[in-house]
C-alpha cells in the first residue's frame, strides 16, 4: 500500500494503479509559474531593455550627426558597425550588475 503525506491525498487515479496526489499536481503548478517568471524576467532583463537602451543611445547619436549635417551642409557619415558594437558594449558590458549580464549572474541563476 502507498501512502501519501500529510495533507496530500490522490487527486488523479489512471486504471487504479497510478494515482498523482494534489501536492504533486500544486508543486508541478507552481514550477511552471517560477519557470515563466524566470524566462520573462531575464528576456525582459538581459535582451530586451539592453537592446532597446542600445538602439536608442545609436538612433540619438545618429539624429545629432544628421542635424549637423542639415546645418553644415556636408555629406552624412555612415553609423558604421562596429561604432554600434562599441555602443552596445558601453551600455550592456557584460560585468556584474551591468543589464548585459555577468558569470556570476548566469550562473546563479542554475544555482538557484
Amino acid at each position: 500500500a502507498h501512502n501519501c503525506l500529510r495533507g496530500c491525498y490522490p487527486a488523479q487515479c489512471t486504471n487504479g494503479k497510478f494515482c498523482v496526489t494534489n501536492c504533486t499536481m500544486e508543486l508541478e503548478n507552481t514550477l511552471w509559474t517560477v519557470y515563466i517568471v524566470q524566462l520573462a524576467s531575464a528576456l525582459l532583463f538581459y535582451l530586451i531593455i539592453p537592446i532597446s537602451l542600445a538602439k536608442w543611445n545609436v538612433m540619438k547619436e545618429f539624429w545629432k550627426a544628421q542635424q549637423q549635417v542639415d546645418e553644415n551642409g556636408s555629406n552624412a557619415e555612415s553609423y558604421t558597425y562596429l561604432q554600434v558594437q562599441s555602443k552596445c558594449a558601453e551600455i550592456a558590458n557584460y560585468e556584474y550588475q551591468s543589464w548585459g549580464g555577468s558569470s556570476v549572474e548566469d550562473f546563479l541563476e542554475l544555482a538557484v
